[in-house]
């Protein structure tokens, strides 16, 4: 240890090795790390008991530890400040939830780490089995609307290149055209 002149066994939590053989201590919300860590970037490597990692978003920085919420929701607000919502749900102005990480945000297609289609106030990083993906607009649609083509399951506004329309109950685009058709 720095400052103290002593030799242990076993490396102690909150305590990491550094290239001297010198043990250092991590910053307060680790068990254990890699290298000092700050207010900004921990470092962590585990967490102190209630909080956790946010490692699969992209605005928290690797290896940092936030509080575990009660609620289990969150949201980054305006000053970019971790915080935990005050009841079971998204606050309005987050109203759009990533339902893996129980992360609220205010519009899906902000989102950096692709949750940027959305459906029923939640958002997906591609849309879900059955639903149709409306790509200009980054919605996942029960159907295409009714002036659009649909074309393997993604909803367009005109076919695209090297597809033909197809009417037929509902407007879909085709590679080829079926025998008995002709093109108008």
């Amino acid at each position: 240890f720095q400052n103290r002149n002593i030799c242990v066994n076993t490396l102690p939590e909150n305590y990491f090795l550094d290239s001297d053989n010198i043990y250092k201590k991590c910053f307060n919300l680790c068990k254990n790390c890699h290298q000092a860590g700050d207010e900004t970037n921990n470092n962590c490597q585990e967490c102190i008991n209630n909080y956790k990692f946010l490692e699969d978003d992209s605005s928290a920085t690797p290896y940092n530890c936030y509080e575990q919420c009660t609620f289990n929701y969150y949201y980054f607000n305006e000053d970019g400040q971790y915080t935990c919502s005050s009841s079971n749900s998204c606050p309005t102005q987050y109203s759009k939830l990533i339902e893996p990480l129980n992360k609220c945000i205010d519009d899906c297609k902000n989102d950096a780490d692709g949750y940027i289609y959305e459906y029923e106030n939640k958002c997906f990083k591609q849309c879900p089995e059955g639903k149709k993906t409306y790509e200009e607009q980054k919605l996942c649609l029960d159907e295409c609307y009714p002036e659009q083509f649909e074309y393997n399951n993604i909803c367009y506004n005109d076919c695209p290149t090297g597809t033909y329309k197809l009417f037929q109950n509902r407007n879909i685009c085709v590679n080829t055209l079926p025998e008995n058709y002709f093109l108008d």
